[in-house]
Parts: structure tokens; C-alpha cells; sequence
């Protein structure tokens, strides 16, 4: 895999930064790819598609920061949605047996970065219509934090290339 670069998709929450990393030449970032789903292949799940949103863009972002429990470990990314049954100030919502997962990298209560995802039809991330998004997750994650271990990542600026 090329270069890709971070970019900010949401930088209006006063808790959390979100970003979203985009493969050189594509004309669609990887969070887009996901969301981009539930206009087709996952049409079905879309009250999912909106919990999912709302704890990105109200939880996430507005109101808690990325606290790590909001998270999952997959490897060297993370998941979303959590694990269990939560109570948010405004959305009561089930995450067991949640039938989709979005990838990400924690990396500060600040700051985020989502990448791709799918339908969860496996017990395992790798396995499953997952299994190409979760590889996609590791690679990204390993590369940025190498980059943030060798201290090559500004988050000043609106777009930051990893090559």
C-alpha cells in the first residue's frame, strides 16, 4: 500500500478531534467508504448506521472525549461501537451482538481516526466480511504510530501524509 494521508472530518466537537485517513488517489477517505455502505450493501442496519454516528459525532466528540472504554481493542486499532449496554446523556443503546464495526486508532482522549468497516458476520475481526477492513485497520495503525513515535505527525495542519 502507497502514501495516505489524515484528514480532519470533524473538528467542531469541543472534546475530540476526528480524523479519517485517505489512500493516495483515492477520491473517497475510508470513513466515507463506510458510510457510503449504508446506502447499499448495508441498507438494512440503518438505525445502526445512526447510534454509530452519534456516538462519534455527539459522545465522542461533543461531550466525553475518546474515552478508551468507548473503544475495543483489534489488534493494533481499535473497534467501535463498545462493548455492552450504555446509557449516553441522550441515546440509550445495546452493543451486544452489534452487527457492524468501524475501525479506528485512538489516540488521545482528543483525537481519533476512523477508517473502514463492515458488517460483523464472524467472531473473528480478521475473518468474516470484515476481515479486508480490519487488515486495512492494522497497516494504518502501524504506520501512524510509527510516525507518532518518531515524532512525524503535526496535528496542526488540515491534512498530515504518511508515506
Amino acid at each position: 500500500m502507497s502514501s495516505f494521508a489524515l484528514e480532519i472530518i470533524d473538528d467542531e466537537g469541543s472534546q475530540c478531534t476526528i480524523y479519517t485517513v485517505r489512500k493516495e488517489g483515492a477520491t473517497m477517505s475510508e470513513t466515507e467508504k463506510f458510510f457510503a455502505k449504508q446506502e447499499s450493501t448495508l441498507s438494512k442496519y440503518v438505525r445502526e448506521f445512526q447510534e454509530l454516528t452519534h456516538l462519534i459525532t455527539t459522545v465522542i466528540a461533543d461531550e466525553d472525549g475518546a474515552k478508551l472504554e468507548f473503544f475495543r481493542p483489534e489488534g493494533e486499532a481499535d473497534g467501535l461501537p463498545p462493548k455492552g449496554e450504555w446509557d449516553f446523556d441522550s441515546l440509550s443503546v445495546s452493543f451486544i451482538n452489534y452487527p457492524l464495526r468501524l475501525y479506528c486508532l485512538r489516540i488521545s482522549d482528543d483525537r481519533v481516526v476512523l477508517f473502514n468497516g463492515d458488517e460483523k458476520t464472524s467472531g473473528e475481526a480478521k475473518d468474516g466480511k470484515t476481515r479486508t477492513t480490519f487488515l486495512e485497520a492494522q497497516y494504518f495503525s502501524k504506520r501512524i504510530k510509527n510516525a507518532l513515535k518518531h515524532d512525524l505527525i503535526d496535528f496542526d495542519g488540515e491534512e498530515i501524509i504518511i508515506y
